[in-house]
């Protein structure tokens, strides 16, 4: 890039600072925009997943009042870009890779980093928090809402309101639901599934749609099961168009993913089966949403003091989930659908 063309992308990324893409921002470099635009550069660090991602954005609003004529980037995965520009929180998005072909930040760029931990990753003696608190504890602002806001791009939205027409017209409700893949602990059965699903299209006008990919955020290409009786939609969407469908179903069930805040952050009721994390510090804050957990001593061992496991090798063979009843699932299925 020339140092005239260089010139003309900061001021126009000063004007309109949102219409820069992630690898535009490393080509305009940050310190030109800074310097021309006379705006503090505020860069946050988030390299998790979806839902942690979705947590962070009542926080990162609030940073806006610290820096009301800051700019603001926001570095993320590559995979999950998509995600935060839905959110709309910041003016850039940053995608990172582990790959040597994506240009990594250069921190010298920025005015004031914020790369904040969680509770349950750096401890520091307090009690857990729901995410979107910790969050915001950790940078010290005072959020304005505790909910995240996803925004659907119209186009995304349009597509997918064709894809779905046909199942309107054949059934009264829409229903979506997320097996995984996920780390074991937090993953119901595949008999408690099918179950589940038979008891819906017996019992309800419905169809059910199984969303999700073949793909584990940790382990790469993980198969997941699919469930009988419900529509195979599996890797058959990208991000936004995964988000679009979770806005436009009567009802999202789901164990503790990303889908799950993503559903909440599109104001869709929802289901959440929960073992190991408590999911008072996990569920939407704001959307209508209720879990279904089992009844068993070492409900919630992720948040114990020191933590019984996490992730895998569960010394109590995941009873917390196995112990899930589908007919329990399904009653708290029919409370939403009759308030809908």
């Amino acid at each position: 890039m020339t140092g005239k063309s260089l010139i003309h992308y900061a001021r126009l990324a000063c004007r309109y600072p949102r219409i820069a893409s992630g690898t535009l921002i490393h080509r305009v470099r940050v310190r030109a925009i800074r310097t021309l635009g006379r705006r503090p550069v505020i860069l946050f660090e988030r390299h998790a997943g979806i839902g942690d991602l979705i947590c962070t954005f009542p926080a990162v609003l609030a940073l806006r009042n610290r820096y009301p004529d800051g700019i603001i980037v926001y570095s993320v995965w590559k995979s999950f870009k998509a995600i935060v520009e839905m959110s709309r929180v910041a003016d850039y998005v940053v995608e990172m890779d582990w790959s040597k072909e994506m240009p990594k930040v250069e921190y010298r760029d920025y005015d004031f980093r914020y790369q904040p931990w969680l509770e349950g990753e750096q401890l520091r003696g307090r009690e857990h928090l729901h995410l979107v608190d910790d969050f915001a504890q950790t940078l010290d602002v005072t959020l304005i809402s505790r909910q995240p806001r996803l925004y659907v791009p119209p186009n995304a939205s349009a597509l997918m309101r064709k894809w779905l027409a046909p199942l309107r017209k054949r059934t009264k409700y829409i229903i979506g639901i997320h097996v995984g893949p996920s780390w074991p602990v937090r993953e119901w059965t595949i008999e408690g599934w099918t179950k589940l699903v038979a008891l819906m299209c017996e019992n309800l006008d419905c169809t059910v749609i199984q969303l999700g990919s073949d793909v584990h955020t940790a382990k790469g290409n993980v198969k997941i099961a699919r469930i009988f009786g419900a529509e195979d939609w599996i890797g058959k969407l990208n991000l936004e168009e995964s988000v679009a469908t979770l806005k436009q179903l009567n009802l999202f069930i789901g164990i503790d993913s990303g889908l799950l805040h993503a559903a909440g952050a599109v104001g869709t009721r929802t289901v959440g089966l929960f073992g190991p994390i408590n999911p008072k510090l996990r569920l939407p804050p704001e959307t209508p949403s209720v879990a279904v957990t089992a009844d068993v001593p070492c409900l919630g061992c992720h948040h114990r003091l020191p933590c019984l496991h996490w992730q895998e090798n569960c010394p109590n063979e995941i009873q917390c989930m196995n112990s899930i009843k589908a007919a329990d699932v399904f009653k708290a299925v029919l409370e939403f659908v009759k308030q809908s």
